[in-house]
């Protein structure tokens, strides 16, 4: 049966989460993309390299994410967030991206990827092209979360 997550369930999800879809609209496209995060019980800090999505953000700051647990087809958890993009520069943006390393390292670790810097969560470019990090926000506006949990 689906039923409406809690707010407390839904801050257990955000928190525990460290992947989810992130969708952007400017120009009359809207693209949806893969995305590493931490939720710091405010907003959601993510780190990205410059290309389509941050061009998209920049232009349009107002951004959809989408958190999904799924363990099968009759069992699972949605979370959505609707927020505004900020980009962070200077002592914020190293802070935030601080938060967000001892968020991911774990998951780098765990997967065995060996040659990348636990600091770079994000790869470099084919031919492995260093680019600047781009760290960002999204100041939450709303969440909503559904779930669909077997009867016991």
């Amino acid at each position: 049966m689906v039923r409406e997550l809690s707010s407390e369930e839904i801050e257990i999800l955000l928190r525990e989460s460290r992947f989810a879809s992130l969708g952007c609209h400017a120009n009359g496209e809207t693209y949806v993309v893969p995305i590493s995060f931490v939720y710091d019980g405010k907003r959601i800090i993510g780190q990205t390299k410059p290309g389509k999505k941050i061009d998209m953000m920049r232009k349009n700051p107002k951004v959809c994410i989408m958190i999904d647990q799924i363990k099968s087809i009759v069992e699972w958890k949605s979370v959505v967030v609707w927020g505004s993009f900020k980009e962070l520069e200077g002592p914020e943006s190293a802070a935030a991206m601080g938060v967000l390393i001892d968020h991911l390292a774990p998951s780098l670790v765990a997967s065995g990827e060996r040659g990348r810097s636990p600091r770079d969560v994000t790869p470099s470019e084919p031919g492995n092209i260093p680019q600047v990090d781009i760290v960002y926000t999204v100041e939450v506006n709303k969440v909503t979360g559904r779930a669909e949990i077997p009867d016991a």
